[in-house]
C-alpha cells in the first residue's frame, strides 16, 4: 500500500462528500488526511474542518465538513495510504494536491533515508559521508562488556587501536581491525579466543581449555584453528630457557607442550587462537 491523493470542489450546498480512490486498495488505508483549502483570494475565508466519518473501504471513504462553505472557492484536498508512504510525502515539504502520483517514493541513489521522529515525523536524505557524525566515538571505551548502551552504537578508539567496539542489543563486543597497509585476507568478523594462563610447576603438558568454547558450527570442514602462543617469565633471574609447540586441539581447547619440565610457578602462557579459512 502506498498512497493517493486528489481534490474534490465544494458546493454552497452540501456538507458530506465521497471520497473515490482512483486505483482500489486491498484494504482500508491506515490514514486519511482531508483538508479544506480557498486558494481563490476572498477577502475573508472560513474555518472550515474536514471529518472522516463511517467505515472507510479500499475504494472509497466519506468525509463531513463541519460548515458549508459561503462560496463555491473552496477545494477538499485529501491523501490516503499506509503511515509510512503519507508520512514520507509530508514530510518534503510538499503541499498535499502537489504530492508525486501514486506509488510516488523518496529515493537517492547516492543518498541515506533517515526517518526521524522530532518534534514531527519526517525522512531526511544524509550523506553517506556524513554518516559518522551519527556513530561518534563513545564518551569512554568499556573496559569489558557491558549491557549499557543502544543497538548499533560503534566506536573506533584513536590512537591505531587494534578494537572496533560496538553494542549488539545485548551488551558491547569488541572486534579486531586489520590496519595493515594492505588486507591480508583477515576476516573482521573471525571468532577468536584469547588468554594468558599460568603454567603449572613441574609439568610439560599443559592443558588450556577455551572460555566459552567454540560452537560446532564455527568450526565446519575446510576451517583451521590457528594458535599462536609465546612463554613469558618475567619474575625469575636467572630463569631457565623453554620452548613448546601445540601437540592437540579442538574446539574446546588445546595442548601446549614444552621441551622440559617447568621449574617454576612463574612461567606462562600468553595465547591467541582464532578461526581462519584463508590458509
Amino acid at each position: 500500500m502506498a498512497y493517493q491523493h486528489g481534490a474534490i470542489d465544494l458546493n454552497m450546498t452540501d456538507l458530506i462528500y465521497t471520497i473515490t480512490f482512483t486505483t482500489p486498495f486491498s484494504s482500508p488505508p491506515e490514514i486519511i488526511i482531508p483538508v479544506v483549502q480557498n486558494t481563490s483570494g476572498d477577502p475573508s475565508v472560513m474555518d472550515i474542518r474536514a471529518t472522516v466519518i463511517n467505515t472507510p473501504t479500499g475504494s472509497s471513504c466519506q468525509v463531513i465538513l463541519s460548515s458549508v462553505p459561503d462560496t463555491n472557492n473552496y477545494d477538499l484536498v485529501w491523501i490516503a495510504g499506509s503511515l509510512t508512504a503519507v508520512f514520507e510525502a509530508i514530510s518534503q515539504g510538499q503541499k498535499i494536491s502537489e504530492a508525486p502520483p501514486v506509488d510516488g517514493a523518496l529515493a537517492d541513489a547516492d543518498k541515506l533515508v533517515v526517518l526521524r521522529y522530532g518534534p514531527y515525523i519526517r525522512t531526511q536524505l544524509i550523506d553517506w559521508g556524513d554518516m559518522r557524525t551519527y556513530f561518534p566515538n563513545a564518551a569512554s571505551i568499556p573496559a569489558a562488556p557491558t549491557t549499557a548502551g543502544e543497538a548499533g552504537q560503534v566506536a573506533l578508539p584513536s590512537g591505531g587501536s587494534p578494537w572496533l567496539f560496538a553494542h549488539n542489543g545485548t551488551q558491547w563486543v569488541r572486534i579486531p581491525v586489520d590496519a595493515s597497509s594492505a588486507w591480508t585476507g583477515q576476516n573482521v568478523l573471525t571468532k577468536f579466543r584469547e588468554g594468558v594462563t599460568a603454567l603449572s610447576n613441574g609439568q610439560q603438558a599443559h592443558a588450556i581449555s577455551f572460555s566459552p568454547a567454540f560452537d560446532i558450527g564455527d568450526v565446519p570442514n575446510g576451517t583451521y584453528l590457528a594458535i599462536k602462543c609465546q612463554i613469558e617469565n618475567v619474575a625469575d633471574n636467572p630463569v631457565s630457557l623453554l620452548h613448546g609447540m601445540v601437540t592437540a586441539k579442538s574446539r574446546t581447547g588445546f595442548t601446549f607442550t614444552t621441551n622440559a619440565p617447568t621449574d617454576s610457578a612463574n612461567f606462562k602462557l600468553v595465547w591467541d587462537a582464532r578461526l581462519r579459512t584463508d590458509l
